[in-house]
């Protein structure tokens, strides 16, 4: 009987210090390796689409993360949504799709990734990787009604972060198999 109270005891202290431990991991940014927390106040606070309204999400890495800063001077009154970061690659992307795109009921996401991929920001990718994660992002877009604009991947003849990459070698391949991949998954 003691001894069962005891295992009883243990399992409901060992579970309440779990449960605080998931709690405080849920608070603590340092191994938020998909950047989740960037925009979750942002997408809290934006709602839901008005009716007729033609939300746009722009989702990608820098060059989508810069786009945002202009959109009310180059769109202004339009329903654009900025879900750009910085060095993101498409597994990082694809681990916050749901909720910095799919949640923000769009009409429309426009996707530029794979160049921090090609660059090897979280490690090598073949273009197969590449690959399965934005046919996966499509998939998942489309699942939900939302409509889907692939951009190319954008030239670069070199990264000052990997000197000597061979790289426009590596983009054209990329960029050649991106857009076959676009074709057949429409």
């Amino acid at each position: 009987m003691k001894a069962t109270f005891f295992m009883v005891s243990l399992f409901i202290a060992s579970s309440s210090f779990l449960c605080v431990s998931l709690a405080a991991q849920e608070n603590d940014l340092s191994d938020d390796w998909g950047s989740l927390a960037r925009y979750r106040a942002d997408n809290q606070s934006l709602g839901v689409p008005e009716p007729g309204e033609h939300r746009v999400v722009f989702y990608g890495n820098s060059i989508t993360d810069v786009w945002a800063g202009y959109f009310d001077s180059m769109f202004p009154g339009k329903p654009y949504v900025g879900r750009g970061i910085s060095g993101q690659t498409t597994p990082q992307m694809l681990v916050r799709f749901r909720q910095d795109v799919i949640a923000l009921n769009p009409a429309v996401v426009v996707i530029l990734a794979g160049t921090n991929d090609i660059a090897g920001n979280t490690g090598p990718s073949t273009l197969a990787m590449i690959e399965d994660n934005l046919i996966s992002m499509v998939e998942l877009a489309e699942a939900n009604g939302i409509s889907v604009v692939l951009s190319s991947v954008l030239p670069v003849y070199d990264y000052r972060w990997r000197p000597g990459w061979n790289l426009p070698e590596r983009l054209l391949s990329s960029m050649l198999g991106l857009r076959n991949t676009h074709q057949t998954a429409t």
